[in-house]
């Protein structure tokens, strides 16, 4: 519910249906908002897409987001020759994957880490995306991409 003050310094409800009329010379009102009603409103509309309840509830449990919950412990690289990718790839861990690139005798010249860690599902779909897109574009997989 909104409230406003009225001439005279008095906090009043404003009805969603009532119109005000104010007498002539009286100063304009001063609404008191209701944030928490605003934010709700605000997260019940994202990207134009409303979202039921449930939804809502799955966003927000507890004060913490539900995406804090999923290990963001993935890394995703390029190994490069070069200017040219060799490898499209995603690790645990990077040192320990580039050692092994190392001495499986791959011929590269850097191994360039993209973003942050992510979930490990996100960072498949990037692996794949990544591998997919190259092959489109040039005819064949990256030279060390033999398997999707």
């Amino acid at each position: 519910m909104h409230f406003y003050r009225d001439a005279y310094g008095n906090l009043v409800p404003l009805q969603q249906s009532q119109n005000m009329v104010l007498p002539v010379g009286s100063p304009a009102p001063q609404l008191e908002i209701n944030w928490g009603e605003v934010i709700l409103k605000s997260l019940m509309f994202v990207g134009g897409t409303y979202l039921a309840a449930k939804g809502i509830e799955a966003l927000v449990t507890d004060g913490q987001s539900r995406r804090s919950s999923i290990p963001r412990d993935t890394w995703r690289y390029i190994l490069r020759d070069g200017r040219a990718c060799v490898q499209f790839g995603i690790t645990n861990d990077p040192k320990v994957r580039c050692g092994q690139h190392v001495a499986a005798g791959k011929q590269f010249s850097s191994m360039e880490i993209v973003g942050p860690a992510v979930s490990r599902e996100s960072a498949r779909t990037w692996e794949f995306n990544r591998i997919e897109t190259y092959r489109y574009r040039r005819g064949r997989r990256p030279k060390y991409n033999k398997v999707s």
